[in-house]
This record gives C-alpha cells, sequence and structure tokens, in this order.
C-alpha cells in the first residue's frame, strides 16, 4: 500500500502491437491516430437491433502470431519486443540481468467457467483446476526458459520471475526490480508485460461476459493483443536515459469486478494521492487505462471526485488512452501505457513528467510517475 520511490533509469524499450512489430513504429501510428480494428473471422455478434450478423472487431498484432495460440502465442509476442529491445544495444556482458514478465491473470476465463457451473451449463470442477488454472502451470514453468533462450540471454533462476497479475503487475514488477537493485543482485532488469485477449478460449469467455464492445452493446472494449519490455538500471545521472520512473504505488479494492459493487474509486484515488505526493511534481500529461468498459471509467471518475480538492492542478492535464489505439491489451497495458509516454518525452519538448494510473478487475490499483531526461 502506498508509494514508494524508486528513480530507476530506463535505458531502453522495445514492443510490438497492432499498429507496428516495433517501439517507434507503434506509438509514432498511436500518436498520428491510426488505429486497425481488424474483424475476427467465424466470430458474430448481432448488428444492433436487427437479425443482422457482424464479425466481431479485434487489434491484432500482424504476422508475429498467425499459426499461434496458448503459450507459443505468448512467446511469440513476447520473443519479438525482446528483440526490438535489444535493437542497437550492446549488452554489456559483465552486467548481471534480472527478468519480469507479466502475464494474464486468467481471472476473465476462470469466471466465465464459474458462471456456466451456476447455470447448469458444464460440470463442476471437483478436486481438480479450471482451465486457466493448469494454462498458468504451464505458462510457469516453460514460458519465460523459452524466451530467454531464444533471445540467448544469460539470467539466473533466482532473479527471474513470470506474474499474473493483468494491468497493475508493472507495479509490482518494478518494486521487485528496484529490490533486487538496491540490493546489488543485478545491474539492469528487464521489465516486460505480454497479452493476447484474441485466444478462441478467451473470445468465447469475453462475449459470454458482455464484455466486448459490439454494435448492440457500447459498455465494453475491443479485445487487443501485445507485448513491451523495458530495461531499467538505478537512476544517476547517466545520459543515456529515455526517461526515469520516480514513483509507483499500489493499493486495492476488497473484491473483484465480478464479485463486488461498482468501485467507488477508493483505492485508486488513495493510491493516486500517494504517488503524487511523493512525485512532489504536476504532470505535462495523464495516461490511463480506460478502455470502454464503464466500470473502470466510474472507478476513475469517483476517484477524481474524491481527489479534486486537493490535487486539481495535477488531475486538470490532458489525457491520453493506449486503449483507444491498439484495443485491450490487458496484461501488457501498463508497460505500452510507459512506451508511449517515453515516444512523447522523446519527441514533445513541453512533456517532462507524466502520471499513469492502472486498474486491474481483481481489484488491484496501481499508478506510476515518470520523467522525462534532458540531456
Amino acid at each position: 500500500m502506498g508509494a514508494q520511490r524508486l528513480d530507476l533509469a530506463i535505458t531502453a524499450v522495445g514492443m510490438v502491437s497492432s499498429l507496428g512489430l516495433d517501439a517507434t513504429t507503434g506509438c509514432a501510428a498511436a500518436r498520428a491516430g491510426m488505429v486497425r480494428p481488424t474483424p475476427r473471422g467465424g466470430l458474430t455478434v448481432q448488428a444492433g437491433d436487427t437479425d443482422e450478423e457482424v464479425e466481431v472487431l479485434t487489434h491484432s498484432v500482424p504476422t508475429v502470431t498467425d499459426g499461434f495460440t496458448g503459450l507459443g502465442r505468448l512467446a511469440q509476442l513476447g520473443g519479438a519486443a525482446l528483440a526490438d529491445l535489444w535493437d542497437g544495444l550492446s549488452p554489456n556482458e559483465e552486467y548481471r540481468t534480472g527478468c519480469l514478465v507479466n502475464v494474464p491473470s486468467g481471472l476473465y476465463h476462470t469466471q466465465w467457467e464459474r458462471w456456466r457451473e451456476a447455470e447448469g451449463r458444464r460440470e463442476p470442477v471437483t478436486g481438480g483446476e479450471y482451465e486457466m488454472e493448469w494454462r498458468q502451470n504451464e505458462y510457469a514453468s516453460r514460458l519465460l526458459p523459452t524466451m530467454l533462450r531464444l533471445a540467448e540471454l544469460d539470467v539466473d533462476t533466482e532473479h527471474q520471475a513470470l506474474i499474473f497479475e493483468d494491468q497493475t503487475g508493472l507495479a509490482t514488477m518494478l518494486l521487485r526490480a528496484a529490490s533486487w537493485l538496491a540490493a546489488g543482485q543485478i545491474e539492469q532488469c528487464i521489465v516486460g508485460g505480454i497479452a493476447s485477449h484474441l485466444e478462441p478460449y478467451l473470445l468465447e469467455a469475453l462475449l459470454g461476459l458482455s464484455m466486448i464492445k459490439t454494435p448492440a452493446q457500447a459498455n465494453g472494449f475491443l479485445p487487443g493483443e501485445g507485448a513491451a519490455f523495458l530495461l531499467v538500471e538505478p537512476y544517476s545521472g547517466q545520459t543515456d536515459t529515455l526517461g526515469t520512473i520516480n514513483v509507483t504505488g499500489l493499493d486495492a479494492e476488497p473484491e473483484d469486478r465480478f464479485t463486488g459493487d461498482q468501485p467507488r474509486g477508493e483505492a485508486l484515488a488513495r493510491v493516486t494521492d500517494a504517488v503524487l505526493r511523493t512525485s512532489g511534481f504536476i504532470p505535462d500529461i495523464i495516461v490511463g487505462d480506460l478502455n470502454g468498459e464503464v466500470w473502470r471509467a466510474a472507478d476513475w471518475g469517483y476517484a477524481l471526485s474524491r481527489l479534486y480538492a486537493e490535487h486539481d492542478a495535477a488531475l486538470d492535464r490532458p489525457v491520453w488512452y493506449p486503449a483507444a489505439s491498439f484495443g485491450d491489451t490487458g496484461a501488457a497495458a501498463g508497460l505500452i501505457g510507459v512506451a508511449l509516454t517515453l515516444h512523447l518525452f522523446q519527441r514533445v519538448a513541453r512533456i517532462e513528467r507524466a502520471f499513469l494510473h492502472l486498474a486491474s478487475s481483481s481489484g488491484a490499483r496501481a499508478a506510476l510517475a515518470l520523467s522525462a531526461a534532458r540531456n
């Protein structure tokens, strides 16, 4: 709970998205207002009040994920983003490197299975695991080792971890990376997020839970996929940085979005207040994870109403919502938000400070404060 000062220098960024196979292309396209939603063949929904059906729109990464599913799909996305991260770098072989990667929690699909059980549409799970639980076990044992091997990266097992925390996993990873770096266990850390909402089993769950935006339903998001990675190290005035992560914080609502009432912005307000106070600056831009879901927008709106009396100057700023460009990218959303922020730092002189807010359907809330490197 609360906020912690990190002062982590970001020395490299890599990303793949529906708008490009590298960070520069994808971020530039988003800044230009480009979008690339494509119909999902074979998956149709009702078109408004008519009997006509249309295909669901999704934001898919071109070429990288063609023909892949499950662990292979995530590995393809992560491997491509890692390759972009290292492109043009000359890694210091004497540096000990850590690696932390955030992937989807599986909450949506598990909730769908539970709902089907309650409705009598599937046999109850007795003494076993829901599908996403065994998927996570497979990912935990195979995904990160596979990616590191393909990228030819030497990371000892003590300083690598796969976490399953959706949007707010970014803050969890940064806090752990900062701890390793402060203790001198490593000199740099790779921090990444990978997600795909385009798996057939997950699209079925999202449609079943009425979470996808369609012509007949405005309350929802367009499914997306992507991956983004950062290389961070302690900031000590070095001149080769893209930006600095100054502060991050975590908090949580007591219930997830499926078991509780509409959240009233309490946890998001607390973590926002803590990060703004600890950072001590007024951001030039706010980057958030609003994606078209009413509960998420209302939660942020309630948080603003709680914060405005004390932080009106900090919160009355231009806003940018990456989901408008890339669709909802779940566990990769926070990293993509940071990549877009770094892009602005490099290309818009008046933007030197940024605030990011994130919310996971589990109830977790996170916020970050970042600043540009002005060399």
